[in-house]
C-alpha cells in the first residue's frame, strides 16, 4: 500500500512536468490526466484496506485509477 500511495503522490507531483513532455509529441494533457488517476488511487487507499486476496485488491486499485482517468492511447 505505501508503494502505491507514494507512486500517486508523485503523479501528483509530476503533473505540470508531464503536461509539458505530453505537449512536444500530443495534447498536452497526460499530467491532468494523471492526476486525476492518482487521486482517485489516493481515495480508493483511503477507503479500501488490503484483503487477504491482494490481486483482488491491486484490481480494484487499477480499476479506481482507470475509471477516474481512462486513456485514449493507441484509439
Amino acid at each position: 500500500m505505501g508503494a502505491l500511495r507514494r507512486a500517486a503522490t508523485r503523479l501528483l507531483a509530476l503533473r505540470d512536468h508531464l503536461n509539458r513532455l505530453d505537449a512536444e509529441v500530443g495534447d498536452g494533457d497526460s499530467g491532468l490526466t494523471a492526476e486525476k488517476g492518482a487521486q482517485a488511487l489516493l481515495a480508493y487507499l483511503d477507503a479500501t484496506p488490503p484483503t487477504d486476496d491482494l490481486g483482488r485488491w491491486l484490481a480494484g486499485a487499477g480499476a479506481a485509477y482507470n475509471r477516474a482517468a481512462p486513456s485514449t492511447m493507441g484509439r
